[in-house]
């Protein structure tokens, strides 16, 4: 499911139609844009949304992605496009947006999702958390439209960093990779878990059966004296 029409369901003989969807999708984006612009407010509008392991076992299935489409492959890595981007909110959030961030963002909280590239398009997916210790999800996840008014005012830096133009920049409801991943990890510690709750058991059984069988040899050591006494005397 997405927020705006997505372009690849198109088909590529009707370019009318795909300026009309690119220009009413690019019109709701700069009208969220402007509403970042203009301050949203006072502080007192922040959400103080904390984040806790409560909020991240209610994530949601799918995340918002900043989707930002280019006119050619782009060419730089991961790791720049994180270090870059989190820089740019930490400036752009100190002096011109209105970001309600409590801590400086690090390179850890920028996510850079699928990089895509062919003859017809490509794009590349953000997303950005407040507290890097915890995956997206509901009090975690920093607005794709923020981040998408960060990414415009720092157009032309980007353009520098993945040498390409850029064409759109959208917001779209995509699976988070990022909470799959999360998951995948906490598997095998959940394993480790459930192997030594096994063992545990397993040795309590073994324990009580020799506990058992002691017993019951103990009980029949105490019955041979009076059977010997008995057949003395008789």
């Amino acid at each position: 499911m997405s927020d705006v029409f997505d372009l690849r369901d198109v088909p590529v003989q009707a370019p009318i139609i795909k300026r009309l969807l690119n220009a009413y999708r690019q019109a709701v984006f700069v009208y969220h844009l402007f509403a970042y612009w203009r301050g949203n407010g006072s502080d007192s509008d922040c959400d103080d949304v904390r984040v806790s392991r409560l909020t991240v076992d209610r994530l949601e299935e799918s995340e918002e992605w900043l989707v930002v489409e280019l006119s050619s492959c782009p060419s730089a890595n991961a790791s720049a496009i994180q270090v870059s981007v989190a820089r740019w909110m930490n400036e752009e959030c100190a002096t011109a947006i209105k970001c309600c961030l409590k801590a400086t963002l690090q390179q850890s909280n920028v996510i850079v999702g699928e990089q895509y590239c062919s003859q017809r398009e490509n794009f590349i997916n953000l997303l950005a958390v407040k507290e890097r210790d915890f995956p997206p999800g509901k009090g975690n996840t920093i607005s794709s439209q923020l981040l998408g008014a960060v990414i415009r005012s720092r157009e032309h830096l980007l353009s520098t960093l993945l040498h390409s133009d850029l064409k759109s920049i959208t917001v779209r409801r995509l699976p988070s990779e990022s909470v799959l991943n999360y998951r995948h990890k906490q598997i095998p510690f959940l394993n480790i878990v459930l192997i030594l709750i096994f063992v545990l058991l397993c040795l309590s059984v073994v324990l009580f059966v020799v506990r058992q069988l002691l017993r019951r040899r103990s009980s029949r050591d105490h019955a041979h004296p009076h059977i010997a006494l008995r057949s003395s005397l008789s």
